[in-house]
C-alpha cells in the first residue's frame, strides 16, 4: 500500500496509508495530515488518486509547495521517493509500505533520527519473546552517579587506581555530557546529542535506540533515534530487539545489564538476544519526576567488548541527566507552542477565555451549534470619506491604534471579537461560554468604548489629527455558531437574522449612540437609562421595530470603589482603563468618602453624555462628557471628564448634547473635587466631580436606572451620522 511519510523539523515523523479517498493537508485542524508550520495555509493542499497513480496538487496556497525542489504550479503525478517541501516539512511519497512484516509490533524512527549526510533508514521491531531475562547487574535508573558503597560492594577493589581512572572518566563524560545538552532545548536535537554521546563514549555499541512514551500513553513506545553502525550509506537497517528487557527494566525502573556467552542457558528466555547474536545488552528507563518517559538502549556482538558493571553506573548516570534535559526540553516546546497559540487567539478572545481554550475546558466545534447570545457591531461614521482626504499609511495608523483601544473593552467585559472588517468591528458574547449576563456585558462594553472615544479623539487632536466619531448596534437572539469559510480558509463566527438584525441597528446609529434592539434591553431594563427611539424600519421585516439609545447602566457590583481626589497638580493617577470602573467621590469629594449605594433608588451610574461646561465670567466652553453618576444624602452628583480641566470649587453650566433627547436643560453644578487620571493608551484625562445645586425632575431621570425616556425626534431619520 503506497503512504507518505511526514517528517518535521522536530525530528518526529509520521506515515500515513493512501487509499481511495484524498487526502487534505494543512494547518487547519480538520485536514487529514495536520501542519504545524507558519508557512502552511489552513488548506495547503491534497493528495488523491487517479488511473495514472497518486496526484499531488497544491491548493493555491499563500507560500506555496516545493517538489524536489521545484515550486508546483500544476497538479502532477508522484513517483516513488519524491519530496514535497511545506515550510520546514518534508512529505516524502512511497509508493509501497517500507515496513518490514514482523510478529511485534512495529515503529518507525523520524528522519532526524539518523546522523545528517549518512540517510540510514532503519526500522525497530520487537520481539515477542517472553519471560524475564537474566539480568547480570542493575542500578536505580535515578540514580546518577555510583556510591561510594556499591564501589566497595565487592565488584572493584577498594583504593584502586583503575577505579579512580574510570571515576575520573565518568566525570568527565558527564561534564562534557552536561554542557552539550544545556543549551539544547529542541528535542529531536537533543535526542540525537545525546545518542551521539552514548556511542562516543561506548565505542564498543553496535546498534543503539531511544523510545519515548506518548503523553498519557506510557505502554506506548515510539521510537526517536536509531543508530547501527553495520549499516552503509542509503542501506536500510533491521534492529530487532528483546521485548523482555524493556519491559524488566520499566518494571523494575532500574537500568539493567544483560549478557549472553553463549555458554550460560539461563539466558534462554531472551529469545532475540540469542537469534541475533547479540552479546550484552544496556538498558535504562528515562525517568525523572517519577515520570516514566521511554528507555534508552545500547547492544553489542563482540564477546570480547562486554557492556561492564562499570559501564553500566556510568550508561545509568548519562540516562538520568539525559531524562532531566528532555523533560526540561519538552517543557520549552510546550511552552512555545502555548504562546504561539496564544498570541494568535488572543487577537479574537478575552485572555481568560484563551486560558481555558488552552486548557481544553472550552472548544470551538468544527459543526455549527445554535447559540444564544448577543451581537455586537461598531464602525466609524464618515470613515470612507476621511479615508479618501487622507494618506493610506495614516489610515491605516490611525485604525490599528482605534481597533488596540477598543478591544480591550470588548476583551475586559468578556466578549470576543469575530472580525475586524475595515473600520468595523464585529463581537458577541455568550457563544464560547454560557454568560446569562451576556447582553448587559456587551451594553457595558459599548457604552465604555463611546467614552474612550471622547479620549482618544483629545489625544490624537494634539497630534494635528481630526476626530472620529463611532457608532454601535446590538442584538440578542438565537443564531448558528461554528467554523464557516472554504478550503482555503475557515474562520470562527456566528450568522443568522439576529446577526443581520445587529448590523442594520448599528447602520441607524448615529455619532457616540449605543442602540440595541428590545431583546437586548429587556435583558437589564431595571439596571438602564435608555432613550425609546421612533420605531425603526428595518431591511427584512414587515413592521417596523424598536430600538432604544442607552445613556447610562448601573455599574456592576465588582466595579472598583472610590478613589480619594486628588488636588490640581498632583501626580497623576495610574489607570489602565478608568472608564468601566470610574471611582465615584461621594459626600462633595471628602477624602475617603463612601462609593453611593449602587443597588438603590438612583445608585451609581456608567453615562455616556457628551456636553459643554460653561464657566461664568470665562469665555467659550469646554468640552467633555459624564461618565458617571449618582445620589447620595448630599443630593445628585455627576463625574466628567473634560479637554481642558475644570478648576476646583468652580460653579458651572453643563449643557447636555444628546441628539435623541435635545430638549434636556442645562444644569447648574459645583466642582467639588478634580483629579487626572493616566490612561494607557489614551493619556492623561481630567475628572471632576459635579455636584448638581437644582436637578430638574429630567435631570433625576437620566440618573435613576430602570426609566426609559421617550426620544425628542419624529423620526429615526433625523438621526445624525454625518
Amino acid at each position: 500500500m503506497a503512504e507518505l511519510i511526514v517528517r518535521g523539523a522536530d525530528g518526529l515523523t509520521s506515515r500515513h496509508p493512501l487509499g481511495a479517498s484524498p487526502v487534505s493537508i494543512g494547518r487547519h485542524p480538520e485536514c487529514d495530515i495536520v501542519i504545524n508550520d507558519p508557512q502552511a495555509s489552513r488548506r495547503h493542499a491534497r493528495i488523491y488518486p487517479e488511473a495514472r497513480g497518486y496526484v499531488f496538487e497544491d491548493l493555491k496556497s499563500a507560500n506555496g509547495s516545493l517538489l524536489n525542489g521545484k515550486p508546483v504550479t500544476d497538479p502532477v503525478v508522484l513517483n516513488d521517493g519524491d519530496r514535497v517541501a511545506i515550510g520546514s516539512i518534508t512529505i516524502e511519497f512511497a509508493a509501497a509500505s517500507r515496513r518490514p512484516e514482523t510478529r511485534g509490533s512495529l515503529a518507525v524512527p523520524p528522519a532526524g533520527a539518523v546522523p545528517v549526510g549518512e540517510q540510514i533508514v532503519s526500522v525497530v521491531t520487537f520481539s515477542d519473546d517472553s519471560g524475564a531475562p537474566a539480568v547480570n547487574y542493575s542500578m536505580d535508573a535515578e540514580k546518577g552517579v555510583m556510591s561510594g558503597v556499591e564501589a566497595a560492594s565487592g565488584e572493584y577493589p577498594s583504593a584502586s587506581v583503575d577505579l579512580v581512572r574510570r571515576l575520573s572518566q565518568r566525570l568527565e563524560t558527564l561534564v562534557k555530557l552536561s554542557e552539550a545538552l544545556a543549551t539544547d532545548l529542541h528535542v529531536g536535537k537533543l535526542l540525537e546529542s545525546i545518542m551521539d554521546r552514548l556511542f562516543e563514549t561506548f565505542p564498543q555499541s553496535d546498534r543503539g535506540f531511544i523510545l519515548l512514551a506518548g503523553p498519557g500513553r506510557e505502554e506506548t513506545l515510539t521510537p526517536q533515534v536509531v543508530r547501527n553502525r553495520e549499516a552503509g550509506p542509503g542501506e536500510a537497517s533491521e534492529i530487532a530487539v528483546s521485548g523482555s528487557v524493556i519491559r524488566e527494566a520499566r518494571r523494575a525502573r532500574k537500568a539493567v545489564l544483560v549478557s549472553d556467552t553463549g555458554a550460560d542457558n539461563r539466558f534462554a528466555a531472551a529469545l532475540s538476544i540469542a537469534k541475533f547474536q547479540i552479546r550484552s545488552v544496556m538498558c535504562s528507563p528515562l525517568i525523572v519526576g517519577g515520570e516514566d518517559m521511554g528507555v534508552i538502549y545500547l547492544d553489542t556482538k563482540s564477546s570480547r567488548k562486554a557492556f561492564t558493571p562499570d559501564d553500566l553506573a556510568l550508561f545509568t548516570a548519562v540516562a538520568a541527566q539525559a531524562a532531566v534535559s528532555l523533560k526540561v526540553a519538552r517543557l520549552a516546546e510546550q511552552a512555545a507552542r502555548e504562546a504561539q497559540i496564544r498570541s494568535r487567539m488572543q487577537r479574537y478572545f478575552p485572555p481568560d477565555l484563551v486560558d481555558k481554550m488552552i486548557r481544553g475546558e472550552i472548544h470551538a466545534e468544527p459543526g455549527g451549534t445554535l447559540k444564544r447570545g448577543t451581537v455586537f457591531f461598531s464602525d466609524i461614521i464618515g470613515f470612507s470619506r476621511m479615508a479618501r482626504r487622507k494618506p493610506p499609511a495614516d489610515v491605516i495608523n490611525l485604525l490599528n491604534r482605534y481597533f488596540k483601544v477598543m478591544e480591550s473593552f470588548i476583551f475586559d467585559r468578556g466578549g470576543t471579537i469575530d472580525k475586524f472588517g475595515g473600520d468595523a468591528i464585529m463581537a458577541f458574547w455568550g457563544v464560547l461560554v454560557d454568560a446569562p449576563e451576556a447582553a448587559y456585558r456587551a451594553a457595558l462594553a459599548a457604552v465604555e468604548m463611546q467614552n474612550a472615544l471622547y479620549c482618544f479623539n483629545w489625544m490624537s487632536q494634539t497630534e494635528g489629527l481630526e476626530p472620529i466619531w463611532m457608532g454601535i448596534g446590538l442584538n440578542t437572539g438565537e443564531f448558528v455558531a461554528g467554523n464557516v469559510g472554504s478550503e482555503q480558509m475557515v474562520e470562527y463566527t456566528v450568522i443568522g437574522e439576529a446577526v443581520n438584525l445587529a448590523q442594520r441597528v448599528e447602520s441607524l446609529a448615529g455619532r457616540g449612540q449605543v442602540l440595541v434592539t428590545r431583546a437586548t434591553l429587556e435583558e437589564f431594563r431595571d439596571r438602564a437609562v435608555a432613550v425609546a427611539l421612533p420605531r425603526c424600519p428595518v431591511k427584512g421585516y414587515p413592521d417596523p421595530i424598536e430600538v432604544f439609545s442607552i445613556r447610562g447602566l448601573l455599574r456592576p457590583a465588582g466595579d472598583s470603589a472610590a478613589r480619594p481626589s486628588q488636588a490640581p497638580g498632583a501626580a497623576a493617577a495610574e489607570t489602565p482603563r478608568p472608564f468601566h470602573a470610574a471611582g465615584i467621590q461621594g459626600a462633595a469629594g471628602k477624602a475617603g468618602a463612601q462609593t453611593p449605594s449602587r443597588g438603590g433608588p438612583g445608585g451609581s451610574l456608567l453615562l455616556s453624555i457628551p456636553a459643554a461646561f460653561e464657566v461664568p465670567g470665562k469665555g467659550g466652553t469646554v468640552r467633555g462628557f459624564a461618565r458617571a453618576g449618582g445620589q447620595d444624602g448630599d443630593g445628585f452628583f455627576l463625574e466628567v471628564a473634560t479637554s481642558p480641566g475644570l478648576q476646583k470649587d468652580a460653579r458651572v453650566r453643563m449643557l447636555p448634547e444628546v441628539q435623541e433627547k435635545a430638549t434636556i436643560p442645562p444644569l447648574e453644578a459645583t466642582v467639588a473635587a478634580t483629579r487626572v487620571e493616566h490612561c494607557r493608551d489614551l493619556g492623561d484625562v481630567h475628572i471632576a466631580t459635579l455636584r448638581i445645586a437644582r436637578p430638574q425632575p429630567l435631570h433625576q431621570q437620566l440618573l435613576k436606572p430602570g426609566t426609559i425616556i421617550p426620544s425628542d425626534l419624529r423620526s429615526p431619520d433625523e438621526i445624525i451620522r454625518a
